[in-house]
């Protein structure tokens, strides 16, 4: 049974072009950068994450508790974000 889902989406920009380069590229590219991440928990207002705020509790407990549901319109870039940006610079 699952006890909630996060929803997440991350904003980034970077000199190089997504389309171009392909997924991992982009997100491994050192120019890519984190705007913001839009996230809410199951029917909550969307909340937003900021470079330099601390992780938010939801990430914390969805990466930790088998219970919770984490999902994105576009996973296999958010993943790639997540893998090569957010949790190496941001400890995510």
């Amino acid at each position: 049974m699952t006890d909630h889902i996060l929803v997440r989406d991350i904003e980034t920009r970077s000199t190089v072009d997504l389309g171009d380069v392909g997924t991992h590229r982009y997100a491994s590219h050192p120019d890519t950068r984190i705007l913001c991440v839009g996230y809410c928990v199951d029917d909550e207002p969307v909340k937003l994450w900021h470079p330099g705020d601390p992780v938010p509790e939801p990430f914390r407990e969805a990466a930790n508790n088998t219970n919770w549901k984490s999902v994105a319109h576009q996973v296999a870039f958010e993943i790639a974000i997540e893998r090569e940006i957010l949790g190496p610079r941001y400890k995510f």
